[in-house]
This record gives structure tokens, sequence and C-alpha cells, in this order.
């Protein structure tokens, strides 16, 4: 039966009027319902939307990897290099965008952290060719956008970058609903991967936090409506009490998607350009360690 075109609309308005709680009867099934725990995301986003309308994908993406093993179909991705010249030498990053879809921001920042870390940098899509600057739908692209699905877009990513035969690290980096995605993939399926969450859902499950080899790094605003003090504080505690080498800050006076692109770095703005540098410090550090 087709959906109505009205649907991700209709769904995300009811989000607004419904209490934490409740979303445990929500469809899509409740793997997806933990994203969606409360109204906040959706009200921090109307309150801050794109900068940047959504543009084609095959406009953004500059590679195309062959997707999961019989999936019969490619991942689009924008791939970026040293503007200095070569490939980016060993070391990668795979950054995970936010519940826009891939989009110009993303696109920025992966070339500027290829050029100020020297690194290959690759963003895919994990929407499977789809993105948005209608909030609703990019509601609904997030609540049907499965875990284990990109999970295995991902294994397929990293794959392909396996395939250059590079003797390198890589580390997995996202954005908001990109962050949480994130971190989730590392415990499972890359626990030796450096990973850099920038307003995400926390991980607090010492258990699959133990399964983690490589470093984490976690950015987020304390006006976040989405993530309360005592969850990032469970976030850090867990991550010690698990062992996991990590650096999580909590910066003052911002709330969530707070870093909205590299101009806001070129030109100093605070928190961003600090968030930017421990960002990049930190993946500098984890990227030179033997």
């Amino acid at each position: 039966m087709l959906m109505h075109s009205s649907f991700p609309f209709v769904l995300a308005v009811s989000l607004l009027g419904k209490p934490v709680g409740s979303f445990s009867s929500l469809s899509p099934p409740p793997a997806h319902n933990k994203w969606a725990s409360s109204a906040a995301h959706l009200m921090d986003h109307l309150l801050n939307p794109p900068l940047q309308a959504a543009t084609p994908l095959e406009d953004l993406a500059n590679v195309r990897i062959p997707g999961p093993p019989g999936s019969g179909f490619d991942i689009a991705a924008y791939r970026a290099a040293p503007s200095s010249g070569g490939d980016g030498g060993d070391h990668k990053i795979i950054l995970l965008h936010e519940f826009f879809g891939l989009n110009p921001s993303i696109v920025e920042k992966a070339k500027g952290l290829a050029d100020d870390l020297g690194c290959e940098v690759v963003a895919p899509d994990i929407f499977r060719g789809e993105n948005t600057d209608f909030i609703p739908k990019a509601i609904w692209l997030a609540l049907t956008t499965p875990q284990e699905r990109v999970d295995e877009d991902l294994d397929a990513v990293c794959a392909y970058l396996d395939n250059a035969g590079d003797e390198g690290k890589l580390a997995v980096m996202g954005f908001c609903l990109g962050g949480g995605k994130a971190i989730r993939y590392t415990t499972e399926r890359r626990p030796e991967a450096a990973t850099v969450i920038f307003y995400g859902s926390p991980l607090t499950d010492v258990n699959k936090l133990r399964k983690l080899k490589g470093p984490v790094c976690g950015i987020f605003g304390n006006k976040d409506a989405q993530f309360s003090a005592a969850l990032l504080q469970q976030f850090k505690a867990s991550l010690n009490e698990a062992g996991v080498e990590s650096d999580v800050q909590i910066y003052d006076g911002v709330g969530h998607a707070f870093w909205a692109g590299m101009e806001q770095v070129r030109r100093g703005e605070q928190p961003q350009t600090d968030a930017y540098e421990q960002c990049t410090s930190f993946l500098r550090k984890f990227f030179s360690e033997e």
C-alpha cells in the first residue's frame, strides 16, 4: 500500500503532542523509538532550520561505493582529499550526516577535515538515495533507518577503503543522528576505530562500550534539550568504567547542532572553534600514535 505523501508531516506533528513515555506505541519498530524519546529533537531543528536548501545527491556525491553483498545498489558518497594534492595518505575518516541527509554542510566539513588533518574523508549517504530540508521528512528518514542497515552500509564503505591497501587508522565521526549511529557502529563492527560524536545520542551500556579499543571524542552543548546533564555525565562515567580513553566536552551557552559550518571556524566563532579544535586535536593524536 502506498504511503500518503503527507504522512511524514502528520507523524512529526504528532510527536510534538506526545509525552516522553508514549513513543513506545509508535510504529516503526522499537529500535527506532529510542531515538525519538521526546519532541526535543523536533523542536531544536524547528528553531534552528538548515542554513542551505537540500541539494540533489547527484550534485554532491563524487563517488559511488558498491553496496552490501547481494544488495544490488551503490552507496552515493562524497570523498574529500587534501587540497594540497595526493590521496590523503593512509588514515581515513567516515563522516556520517545528520537527519537531513548528505548535504552541502557535510561536504564542506569533509573538505575542511581532509585539509586540516591531511587524510581522506568519505561521507556516505546512509539514507540510500534521499536527503531533505523539510524537517518532518527528515524525522521520518531517521525513524526508518535502522542501525543494522546502517552497519551493513558502513561495512561496505570500510571494504571500499580497505581495498585501497592502506595500513592507516580509521575514525568514524557523525553529527546528530550520525553521531549516535557512529558509536553504535564502532562498538559492534569496528572497535579499533576512533569515534567522534557531535551532539549524537550517547551510548551508556558499559558492556557494549567495553568492546571499544579505540578512543571516543564527544562534543555537546549544555542547552541541548535532547540530552540532559545527567545523561551526559552518565556517558562520561560509563566510558570511564568501560576503560575507554575519551575526551567528552560539554560547551556552555549552546544547544543542539551548534556547529553549522566551516565558516564559523574561519571566523573564529566560539565555542564552535574550540569544538573543532577539540575534534581535530583528538584525531591528530589518534592518527599519530603507534
